[in-house]
């Protein structure tokens, strides 16, 4: 008789396909098993976006209370403590982790001095800032498609997304890498609703990513020997390595998903390095550190923290924290 697995996720367009996309894993990797599906309310779903886990934490009481077995979660979103009891088994591969500048008034280096550029993001927002001091950014929040919309009605003249987020909703085709070197290069081109619009890609080492932007979380109970089995299948281990030691420096520093600290970890060969930046919100002050060579990632996420912390990371951090006391 074939088992259940009960996969609970958030229910927005997004998290529905990464659904689909560890169902097409499961297949792929030859694991039967009848699949449930049950779609969970988060705290940042009703807009208390503020709080740390907003879009997790409930997700994590049902594997807790046994309601679901998967907890499948965009690992950027996951606070970096341990929850007892509950283990990220599996990140089953990671979407281009680069960020994107969706605009009405062409690519970045050319948006006219003064236009306003939409973001959630402090992170985003502080590198940006440090390029482009000139242009003025506002606050951004809501899913992918209400963002575009806002776009749309000109609210905004530019708007900053996650690749991996409208490759996944199939605003831009994956598979397609000719499409992504006109986008890269800042051309206008017209893609399902981005008609009319430029999509310029972001230098992924000069605009970092959030610490694992663009990778599948796949949390299950730590003693859930046989769900345990089934995920370690989908394990990429090179991944999983990297972005522990991204999420490694923003456990160090402290901080969180809405502070403005980057993390970028890449393999020159079989080596992972890893490059991460902490930054003032307006971009005056940045510090970055980079280095690898060390075969435990979370070592390797130790060592950069303390690199930047020797520069002033914490200063800039507890500035921040003052500020928003």
């Amino acid at each position: 008789m074939r088992r259940t697995l009960r996969l609970g996720s958030r229910g927005s367009a997004l998290a529905l396909r990464q659904i689909e996309i560890v169902e097409g894993l499961l297949k792929k990797n030859g694991v039967e098993v009848d699949l449930e599906l049950v779609i969970i309310r988060t705290s940042g779903d009703e807009g208390k976006r503020e709080l740390v886990g907003a879009f997790v934490g409930e997700v994590q009481d049902a594997l807790l209370g046994n309601r679901i077995d998967v907890g499948i979660h965009s690992l950027k979103d996951m606070p970096t403590g341990d929850v007892p009891g509950l283990i990220i088994a599996a990140v089953p591969g990671r979407e281009d982790s680069r960020d994107v500048i969706l605009s009405r008034r062409g690519p970045f280096a050319a948006l006219p001095p003064g236009s306003f550029v939409g973001t959630g993001s402090v992170r985003r927002q502080a590198q940006l800032a440090a390029v482009r001091p000139d242009l003025r950014y506002r606050d951004l929040v809501g899913n992918v498609d209400t963002r575009i919309r806002k776009l749309h009605e000109g609210q905004y003249d530019a708007i900053v997304l996650a690749l991996a987020g409208i490759r996944r909703l199939g605003y831009v085709d994956s598979e397609n890498g000719l499409l992504l070197e006109v986008l890269a290069d800042g051309i206008g081109v017209g893609v399902g609703d981005l008609d009319g619009f430029f999509l310029d890609v972001l230098d992924g080492h000069t605009i970092l990513p959030a610490p694992a932007q663009g990778a599948l979380g796949l949390e299950c109970r730590a003693d859930d020997e046989w769900v345990l089995g089934i995920l370690r299948k989908l394990d990429r281990g090179e991944v999983h390595r990297a972005v522990l030691a991204e999420r490694t420096v923003l456990r160090e520093l402290g901080g969180g998903c809405s502070t403005p600290v980057a993390a970028y970890g890449f393999y020159e060969g079989e080596a992972l390095r890893l490059s991460a930046l902490v930054s003032s919100p307006d971009g005056v002050r940045v510090v970055r550190a980079e280095g690898g060579s060390i075969g435990d990632p979370i070592a390797l996420g130790e060592l950069i923290a303390d690199k930047l912390r020797r520069q002033g990371a914490g200063e800039i951090l507890e500035a921040l924290d003052v500020a928003g006391a």
